[in-house]
């Protein structure tokens, strides 16, 4: 019960802050202010879902952007638990149009070199 009011503040704060910081554009997009929360909740379920299973001490994380060829255009560092979700809804909601998926990658360095694995995949649309 605990977890589920944690979400709801979490989604209640992301959105607050967007809203306040890009304005209410995005109600009128998607139709209804119920169905912008609906995303935000899937950002925050998903955002759990691939950090509950990750090692967070051992590695560091990055978002990749891939645009519409499947190319990576764009990656994004510092990301971690608690901004994962909000990084999401914002490039879901205002960046749709220049990326076709986001992939969370975990990486850490080993001998001066880089060893990366994904963590999980989105597509966008």
């Amino acid at each position: 019960m605990r977890n589920i009011r944690m979400n709801e503040q979490k989604v209640n704060e992301i959105l607050h802050n967007w809203l306040d910081k890009n304005g209410e554009w995005v109600i009128d997009k998607y139709g209804s202010i119920e169905k912008v929360e609906e995303i935000v909740v899937n950002c925050v379920s998903l955002s759990q879902a691939w950090f509950n299973t990750q090692n967070k001490k051992e590695f560091s994380f990055e978002i990749s952007l891939y645009d519409k060829d499947g190319a990576i255009v764009e990656t994004l560092h510092g990301v971690t638990e608690d901004n994962l979700p909000s990084m999401m809804f914002d490039i879901i909601v205002s960046k749709s149009d220049n990326y076709s998926k986001l992939s969370l990658m975990k990486y850490k360095y080993v001998s001066g070199n880089k060893q990366t694995d994904l963590v999980g995949e989105l597509e966008i649309s």
